[in-house]
């Protein structure tokens, strides 16, 4: 398959339990069997489970050291691509769940989700940042964003 627009390759071996074994960590297997293999495939470039592993790793610190604690449900607002598939790993090991935010969806809506689920942080790229800031400025509580940049592979920290 190609990806196209609306569409992103992630390969994944048939070779896992799903219902023994956790999903970052049947990933993480497969980036020590696998390194150079790719992993993501987007229209924006490619991602190897090695650098999914290690980029997805350091966003986990970053979580970590941002009081992510285990299962925290940490809003991602991506379109399709690697970074939202580092994203949504980052956010596993750092023992959290995330929940996908569709951009195209109604802002109260977004907004209505990040409150049910008691966000404390949301993981965005530079596209949606200005939906990030919106809903951040709108929950009762303090919401810090974390962009990730798909230029230098650095996550930037905007507390609102």
């Amino acid at each position: 398959m190609i990806p196209t627009k609306n569409n992103l390759l992630i390969n994944c071996p048939n070779d896992f339990d799903p219902s023994t074994e956790c999903v970052h960590k049947i990933i993480e297997s497969t980036c020590r069997k696998y390194p150079q293999n790719i992993a993501v495939d987007d229209l924006d470039g490619r991602m190897t489970y090695e650098e999914l592993d290690q980029i997805s790793s350091i966003l986990a610190s970053r979580l970590q050291a941002a009081k992510v604690k285990p299962e925290e449900i940490v809003p991602l607002i991506f379109h399709p691509s690697r970074w939202c598939a580092v994203a949504m790993l980052g956010v596993m090991k750092a023992g959290g769940a995330f929940v996908l935010l569709n951009h195209t969806h109604p802002r109260e809506v977004l907004e209505d989700i990040c409150i049910q689920t008691r966000a404390s942080i949301i993981l965005t790229s530079e596209a949606n940042m200005r939906t990030a800031q919106f809903l951040a400025s709108r929950v009762d509580k303090k919401l810090d964003i974390i962009e990730i940049s798909v230029a230098v592979n650095t996550f930037v920290i905007e507390p609102i």
